[in-house]
């Protein structure tokens, strides 16, 4: 797998951006010199879908031909499924015309969601994810969940909101049916986009029509 500094924020590792490999246990050492006494940069880790997936990956999408996840650049090189969430949000939230304090105070939100939704402490979420129970199903249900709201909504917050709202639910039913997320998600599609829209309802992102 490769990591690379994307120092230009752009998504993906350019030829210019430090790049290395990452050990077989998911570890890297990342260096490079700057003048500048701190840059602000994401870390973009990538390799061919046809090679294996490591197990952090498991709940992604599986017909990618390239797996991507990434991070900010404050969590200690760590990155995980939930960095990329982030950094997928705040980069949604940076395409509007949000001002630096909203930005921060969304991704404040966001973090604070995330807690919940993992029952981790707020400035433990990102890095210590892995280690929350049910972590790989709630991670699937999180994504699910999110791509149900596609169309509906545009505030780059709302997924998040509906994951936190469902998510005990979700895992209720999954283990009711004694199945996977994946199974059921697809079983019960329409009664699932159904819930999520009646979420956006009472969350006040949309109105009864």
């Amino acid at each position: 797998m490769e990591v690379c500094a994307d120092l230009k924020r752009t998504g993906s590792c350019s030829s210019k951006d430090p790049v290395t490999t990452t050990n077989p246990d998911g570890s890297y050492e990342l260096s490079w010199e700057s003048e500048a006494p701190h840059l602000d940069y994401n870390l973009i880790a990538s390799w061919p879908r046809k090679d294996h997936l490591p197990k952090i990956t498991e709940t992604m999408a599986p017909y990618w031909e390239t797996v991507a996840v990434g991070a900010r650049d404050i969590y200690d090189g760590v990155i995980n499924p939930l960095t990329t969430a982030e950094l997928s949000v705040e980069h949604a939230m940076s395409m509007r015309d949000y001002t630096d304090q909203e930005l921060q105070e969304g991704l404040d939100e966001l973090r604070e969601i995330y807690a919940d939704i993992y029952d981790l402490p707020a400035n433990e979420v990102y890095t210590k994810v892995t280690e929350s129970g049910r972590y790989a199903d709630t991670m699937a249900i999180q994504s699910r969940l999110g791509s149900h709201t596609i169309g509906l909504v545009t505030d780059p917050l709302a997924p998040a909101h509906v994951a936190r709202k469902l998510k005990d639910e979700m895992l209720d039913k999954v283990d009711a049916e004694n199945t996977s997320v994946q199974r059921y998600f697809i079983r019960n599609s329409k009664d699932i986009k159904k819930r999520v829209r009646e979420t956006l309802i009472e969350l006040g992102y949309l109105t009864e029509s």
